[in-house]
């Protein structure tokens, strides 16, 4: 924590002094070429000036807890683009779309959001060489879409469609060359 706003320019506010700067956050700092931060605070231990070592140990024991979650919303992330990328191979290879496996995930996903709704939505980790933009695009708009349905409290079966048709809506690239929908920078 410090102790006064963090900016990453004059007008833009990074933290406010009630939220923690953690090792995800800088990373990102680091990922998106930010070198500095502004800020006329100090470091200090917990999210009030004046804590005792009973606060500073539930401190640590929930940035434990925090980051064991993390561990397990990486994996489950994991899971859904290997299920992705095993559909979207299925479909190439054999034309078929099975609706009941989406399904399936899709109610995995809704159970996740509903236990792990921050910890997903702001989930950022590098993409594996092997992993397809198209199918980690489907899977955050799978979370972003299930989120703001549930959000506005659609019934079950409309969250279940609406996931579906969030996780395969890009199904079709796949009927293109992948030299289109994988090149990095502008199709010219």
């Amino acid at each position: 924590y410090i102790n006064q706003p963090v900016y990453l320019d004059e007008k833009y506010i990074l933290v406010s002094p009630d939220i923690s700067i953690h090792s995800d956050l800088i990373k990102r700092l680091k990922k998106w070429n930010y070198e500095t931060v502004k800020t006329d605070g100090i470091p200090f231990e917990g999210n009030e000036r004046n804590n005792n070592s009973n606060r500073e140990s539930s401190i640590l024991e929930s940035n434990e807890k925090i980051s064991e979650e993390y561990k397990q919303i990486n994996v489950f992330i994991r899971e859904c683009i290997n299920f992705l990328s095993k559909y979207y191979d299925n479909f190439r290879e054999l034309d078929v779309l099975p609706l009941v496996p989406v399904s399936d995930k899709v109610k995995e996903i809704i159970f996740q959001l509903k236990e792990h709704r921050n910890l997903l939505l702001n989930i950022d980790f590098d993409l594996k060489e092997s992993d397809s933009y198209i199918i980690y695009h489907s899977i955050k708009t799978t979370l972003l879409v299930l989120a703001i349905a549930d959000f506005l409290k659609f019934p079950a079966h409309k969250q279940i469609e609406i996931g579906i048709a969030a996780m395969l809506h890009k199904l079709g690239m796949l009927l293109l060359p992948s030299q289109l929908y994988e090149k990095k920078g502008a199709l010219t």
